[in-house]
């Protein structure tokens, strides 16, 4: 079998406002993918519909001292990436 490695931790949060469980089991993730349908202007929007802005993750990425976060679930309104990851940035 080889010897022992440590183990990966994953944690996927999609369709979903940021919420201190999420955090709590993203906690010293190796990865976290979350959902980032919306641009930080967008926050009253991304409430209402129950999904997080790309800010609001990766706070709770920072937060929980995930390694990688990956944003998942962008709205097709959003052409180019790039704005969107500098505001996560």
């Amino acid at each position: 079998m080889g010897p022992a490695r440590r183990g990966r931790k994953m944690v996927y949060a999609t369709d979903t406002r940021p919420c201190d469980q999420v955090a709590e089991l993203a906690y010293k993730a190796d990865v976290l993918i979350h959902d980032g349908m919306f641009d930080d202007d967008m926050r009253d929007q991304a409430r209402q519909k129950h999904h997080s802005t790309v800010v609001q993750a990766a706070r709770i990425a920072k937060r929980a001292k995930v390694n990688t976060l990956i944003l998942t679930h962008l709205s097709s309104r959003y052409h180019q990436a790039g704005a969107l990851l500098e505001q996560a940035r």
